[in-house]
C-alpha cells in the first residue's frame, strides 16, 4: 500500500482573483468540518479544507492517518497570494485513500478464513500495511 508522507509542502500557486485577508486554518483527525478551522476549531478532512480556503491562506494539517481521496479544484491563488498546505510542527501526516473496515463485524468462516459483510464495493484489503489476496467467494 502506498502512503502519502505530507512533509512540508510549500505552496499551491493556481492563478485567480485576489480577496480578503490572509488565514490560518487547522485540520485534525480528531476535528469536525462544521467547526471553525482555527486552532482550536480544526476542520476534520484535507478536502474540507481545500474546499473552503482562499488565496493568501494556510492550512497547517496535525499528525495522523486521514483516510480520504482529496481532489483539487477551483483553488484561487497567485504567485504573491499562495495558498499553503503544510504539516503542522513536522508532525507526520499520512493520507491513504483507504476507507476501515469495521473490526467488530468479522467472523470465522472456516478454518482460518474470515468474513464480513460490506455495503460498498472494495478492490484491495490491507491488514497491517500488508495487501490481502482477496477471495472471489467463500
Amino acid at each position: 500500500m502506498k502512503h502519502l508522507l505530507l512533509t512540508t509542502i510549500a505552496a499551491v500557486p493556481l492563478l485567480g482573483p485576489v480577496s480578503g485577508v490572509a488565514g490560518n486554518y487547522y485540520v485534525s483527525t480528531s476535528g469536525d468540518d462544521t467547526w471553525s478551522g482555527d486552532f482550536n476549531n480544526p476542520w476534520k478532512t484535507i478536502q474540507h479544507a481545500f474546499d473552503m480556503v482562499e488565496a493568501g491562506d494556510t492550512v497547517h494539517i496535525r499528525g495522523g492517518k486521514y483516510r480520504e481521496a482529496v481532489t483539487a479544484s477551483d483553488l484561487r491563488g497567485s504567485s504573491n497570494t499562495e495558498i499553503t498546505f503544510t504539516n503542522y510542527n513536522e508532525e507526520e501526516v499520512i493520507v491513504a485513500g483507504t476507507v476501515q473496515i469495521p473490526t467488530t463485524d468479522w467472523s470465522v468462516h472456516t478454518g482460518s478464513i474470515y468474513k464480513t459483510t460490506l455495503t460498498q464495493d472494495i478492490w484491495q484489503l490491507f491488514v497491517d500495511s500488508d495487501m490481502m489476496t482477496a477471495a472471489r467467494w467463500p
